[in-house]
C-alpha cells in the first residue's frame, strides 16, 4: 500500500497548492482556506460631450472602463463660432466666415471721399472726387 499512499500525497499536495487566497472567490472557504479573489468588475462605457476644458473620465465604482465615447467637436463648442465672427474666406469647424475686412490702405480715402462729399454737397458715382 504504500506505493498507493506515496501516489495519493503527490495529487494531495499539488491540489493544495492550488488551494490558496488568490484562486478562491473572495467570501468562499475551501478546505480551511478563505479566498480574497474579487470578481471580475462589469465594463462600462460613458459618453463625454466635448469642451474647451481638459476632461478626466474613470469608470463608476465597481465597473471597468471599457471605452470612452466623445462626440465630433463642431460649432456648439462655443457660442461665438458664429459666421459674423469670423473672416470672409476662413472656415472654423464647419462655419463659413462673412466678415470683410476694411483694407486699410482705401479705408481713410472713402472717408475723406465721403466728408468732402457732404461739404461740397456732391456725389460722386465713380467714388473719385476731386482734390481732397
Amino acid at each position: 500500500m504504500s506505493l498507493l499512499k506515496t501516489k495519493l500525497q503527490a495529487v494531495l499536495a499539488e491540489k493544495n497548492s492550488k488551494v490558496i487566497p488568490t484562486n478562491i472567490r473572495a467570501g468562499v472557504t475551501l478546505f480551511g482556506v478563505e479566498g480574497n479573489l474579487e470578481p471580475d468588475k462589469p465594463d462600462q462605457t460613458k459618453n463625454a460631450t466635448p469642451s474647451t476644458v481638459a476632461q478626466t473620465i474613470q469608470a463608476d465604482t465597481g465597473y471597468e472602463l471599457a471605452q470612452v465615447n466623445i462626440a465630433a467637436v463642431d460649432n456648439t463648442i462655443d457660442a461665438n463660432i458664429l459666421a459674423g465672427n469670423i473672416k470672409t474666406g476662413v472656415t472654423i469647424l464647419g462655419v463659413a466666415g462673412t466678415v470683410v475686412e476694411e483694407d486699410p490702405e482705401h479705408a481713410d480715402y472713402d472717408d475723406c471721399v465721403t466728408i468732402a462729399d457732404e461739404i461740397l454737397g456732391t456725389e460722386n458715382n465713380e467714388g473719385e472726387s476731386g482734390d481732397v
